[in-house]
Formats: C-alpha cells, structure tokens, sequence
C-alpha cells in the first residue's frame, strides 16, 4: 500500500525523490518522471536535489552539547 497523498495527509506521508539519485537510460524519461511526481504542487510527492537535502538536513541537526 503507497503512502496516503489524500486530503488528510501530512507532509510526513508524502515520499520525496531525490532527483540526482535517480536515472534512466533516457534522460527524458528521468525529466518527465520527476515532473509528473512533483506535479500541482507535489500531489504524489516532492522532488529535491541530494545537496539541498542534505543542506536542510545539517540545519536541521541539534548542536551537539559542548563540554565545559
């Protein structure tokens, strides 16, 4: 069962693709694909690059305690 993109659905339940980590053997398949997911505002999901990803991750990371 795929995840709930219905009228309840959080951003939680709505996959990401991580764009640079997919391919094709057509590059115009991988476009299209990406397209069609990120669609009407990501209905069936968000399409990002794996550097933006990783970016918002590290913002988002705690500061690790400092020892005194």
């Amino acid at each position: 069962m795929g995840p709930d993109t219905g009228p309840t659905a959080g951003p939680a339940d709505i996959p990401l693709v991580l764009s640079d980590c997919v391919g094709s053997y057509f590059p115009e398949f991988q476009r299209v694909g990406l397209e069609m997911i990120a669609a009407q505002g990501g209905i069936v999901g968000w399409v990002t690059a794996s550097e933006h990803f990783r970016g918002v991750l590290h913002a988002a990371a705690p500061t690790p305690p400092t020892r005194a």
